[in-house]
């Protein structure tokens, strides 16, 4: 009895290597199959069965962020199971809290949804309704006026906010150590930078070589006039080589020169 050949490319196939792919093929069918029930099945099934949600964490140092607007956008974004919220539009909402800055939403399996918080930081008030942030944003979060009074405020066109609080966050330092502290900077239509002081002091700046300026300001103010600084009431840097003070008996003072 002669016994069958089969052949593939490269040479003979044996009867049991044949039969081995068959049941191969017939597997990989079942597999497949299953596949795809267990899929079915869970579009159907109640979410619950698939990872419910135990546990909520926010994460972030939250002083300001109302606790149960926070909790109440939360909430309505949760669904039974895990897989099935949308983290893009809890996301967006939650960006929408007044003193959020920024906001991460992550799933941690099993049954854990996580939501890490940054707050803004505000360092100045920019106009009337508004807030400055340590990284440039404006926000308006309520009741703005309420304990934030004392920190300076920027005032200028709305498309120079970049600007100011460049120039703010490199120049308040170094005020600050010369024991001086800002209440106001000004930047007017013409570009010119004038500062005051909490002591009521008006520092003009000008329009050009701010850095220059104020070197000569903190060497003047270290020397001849820091035993005069409470009978100062304008200082006045807008020139080439000389300073003009003003005294607060309104006599203009213009003996202050540097070559």
């Amino acid at each position: 009895m002669s016994s069958a050949t089969f052949y593939r490319v490269g040479g003979p196939v044996s009867p049991r290597s044949a039969k081995r792919g068959a049941l191969m093929a017939i597997l990989s069918i079942a597999l497949l199959a299953v596949g795809l029930w267990l899929v079915a099945l869970y579009l159907r099934a109640p979410a619950t069965v698939f990872l419910p949600v135990q546990d909520v964490k926010v994460d972030g140092e939250l002083r300001h962020v109302d606790a149960q607007t926070l909790q109440q956008v939360v909430t309505r974004h949760l669904t039974p199971g895990l897989l099935q919220i949308n983290l893009d539009a809890l996301r967006t909402d939650l960006r929408k809290i007044a003193w959020v800055e920024d906001v991460s939403v992550r799933r941690l399996l099993p049954s854990t949804l996580l939501i890490a918080i940054t707050e803004h930081e505000p360092v100045a008030r920019w106009g009337r309704d508004h807030l400055l942030g340590r990284d440039g944003s404006v926000f308006a979060p309520p009741q703005t006026n309420a304990g934030f009074s004392a920190l300076p405020s920027l005032v200028g066109p709305a498309q120079m906010q970049r600007e100011l609080h460049a120039v703010y966050m490199r120049y308040a330092p170094w005020f600050k150590k010369l024991r001086l502290q800002l209440a106001e900077i000004e930047l007017d239509q013409r570009r010119s930078w004038r500062v005051t002081l909490t002591d009521g002091v008006v520092v003009e700046l000008g329009r050009h070589q701010l850095a220059q300026r104020l070197q000569r300001f903190a060497s003047l103010y270290s020397g001849p006039l820091r035993q005069e600084w409470e009978n100062v009431s304008h200082v006045d840097l807008r020139y080439t080589n000389g300073v003009a003070v003003r005294w607060r008996d309104d006599v203009l003072h213009t003996a202050l020169t540097q070559e």
